[in-house]
């Protein structure tokens, strides 16, 4: 899931060499001295993603528990 969104994010900075026939990943392979760059920013991602998705899930837990009067 990290090498997933490094690539992602190596895709959003615009860092796919824009030639005809050059693959997202043969961009990717291009530039191995990036990789631990966006595996840090993926990570750093995917922490912060999770800990939204805790509170988000605890308020509409929150939100149902109102509504059954608990």
């Amino acid at each position: 899931m990290i090498d997933r969104v490094a690539l992602a994010l190596f895709a959003s900075d615009g860092m796919k060499r824009a030639f005809p026939g050059v693959s997202l990943e043969q961009s990717w392979a291009q530039e191995p001295h990036l990789h631990v760059h966006y595996r840090e920013r993926a990570i750093v991602f995917i922490k912060v993603m999770g800990q939204q998705m805790v509170g988000l899930a605890d308020a509409e837990i929150a939100g149902l528990d109102e509504k059954r009067g608990r």
